[in-house]
């Protein structure tokens, strides 16, 4: 029976010489030390350079090619990014959580996300908002509608997998007219 490290020797070399874009599958669990394996990265690199190793050139050493800093993060069930970060190129990415496998989602998730991602995401700085009245309102509405609401809570299923509570409701806010 092939083994995983073989289906990837195998799928790596048919698709060696595709062009378009990458999709880095990272298999990583509990068992990875992330600190110790990047230490231990930048202190080879460094040793062979004869200097500290560029943000670069660690890309390179890990993924064997140059790779854009992420973007996007879709992980599933609890939400933790500890071990399942991909090694120097994420820090500053979206991150969106699926209860069950990402490969579970339907077409109308994607969409979401990536419209979250392209529009929604890209908002105003606490201090560029407008200072009048009405806009602190606003603003004192949209933060008590979300009081109590905690992104990750969940409970512990009978058969012992964590899951999140899906029982909780955001608040509806009502937009004032610095919104509409």
């Amino acid at each position: 029976m092939p083994t995983l490290h073989t289906d990837f020797q195998r799928l790596a070399q048919e698709t060696l010489q595709a062009s378009g874009p990458r999709l880095i599958y990272l298999f990583r669990g509990d068992w990875t030390d992330i600190t110790t394996e990047q230490a231990h990265l930048g202190f080879h690199l460094g040793k062979q350079f004869g200097r500290a190793p560029t943000p670069q050139e660690l890309v390179q050493a890990f993924y064997g090619q140059e790779i854009p800093k992420l973007a996007v993060y879709i992980g599933s069930g609890r939400p933790r990014i500890n071990v399942f970060r991909p090694p120097f190129i994420s820090g500053s990415e979206d991150c969106y959580w699926c209860a069950t496998s990402p490969v579970r989602l339907p077409l109308d998730d994607w969409r979401k996300i990536i419209y979250d991602h392209l529009y929604l995401r890209k908002t105003k700085g606490n201090r560029e908002y407008l200072l009048s009245e009405s806009s602190r309102e606003d603003l004192m509405h949209a933060v008590q509608s979300l009081d109590s609401y905690v992104l990750g809570v969940g409970q512990k299923h009978p058969l012992g997998f964590w899951m999140p509570d899906t029982q909780t409701e955001v608040v509806d806010y009502p937009l004032g007219e610095n919104y509409a």
